[in-house]
């Protein structure tokens, strides 16, 4: 005999089956659907970076971009057009050309005929007994690198500081025609290719100039 607690149990347990909605396999498709999408909006808001000033937005898009993030991924998570982000990007170029410092000294030379090729001509061979040598043993990894730069003559000191300073004073000259309200693209791009021969020859005096204080350090 079922007793009369079992009986009720039983009954609002086929009560509660009868009554509980059924979820088609396309409501619930679209249910998850919903969801994922509501999801990846969150993900994206959350992932959206901050700022207090276009300049710190547009500096940031210029530093994902450099990072290899394309234009589409940078438009999605900053919510602008991809139109947008190339303004963006050529406004935080220019600025970043303004700020560079590029103090040269001035030369009478700059003004005369051919005067780049004369300047920025090949450089003076390297003899070969300033070619990178072998590094001593002993030495940090991060100082052993020095190694690989090559030990500058006289000759070929002064033909980079001069090719150096002459850049920086033809990088002045482009920077002050510069029209940053509606800045040309080739010009930026110019002017940016100038700016990193300056940074090359000076990381390549620095490196080398580093190898010869080492080299006397450790005699």
């Amino acid at each position: 005999m079922v007793s009369a607690g079992k009986s009720v149990r039983v009954q609002s347990e086929k009560f509660q089956g009868l009554t509980k909605p059924r979820v088609s396999a396309v409501e619930a498709a679209h249910h998850d659907m919903v969801a994922e999408t509501v999801s990846r909006a969150g993900m994206v808001e959350r992932s959206r970076p901050t700022w207090t000033t276009e300049r710190e937005r547009n500096d940031e898009i210029l530093q994902r971009s450099e990072q290899g993030e394309s234009v589409a991924c940078l438009a999605q998570s900053h919510g602008m057009s991809r139109t947008a982000i190339h303004a963006a990007l050529l406004e935080a170029r220019v600025q970043r050309l303004i700020v560079a410092n590029v103090d040269y000294i001035d030369s009478s030379e700059f003004d005369r005929p051919n005067v780049e090729t004369t300047i920025c001509g090949p450089a003076p061979e390297v003899p070969s007994s300033g070619l990178a040598g072998r590094m001593p043993t002993g030495l940090p990894a991060y100082l052993g690198e020095l190694y690989r730069v090559p030990l500058l003559t006289k000759e070929q000191e002064q033909y980079y500081f001069r090719r150096m300073n002459f850049q920086k004073w033809r990088f002045s000259q482009l920077r002050q025609q510069l029209d940053v309200l509606k800045p040309s693209a080739r010009a930026v791009s110019k002017l940016e290719l100038l700016l990193k021969d300056i940074s090359d020859v000076k990381n390549l005096l620095i490196r080398s100039n580093l190898r010869l204080v080492v080299s006397i350090a450790k005699r």
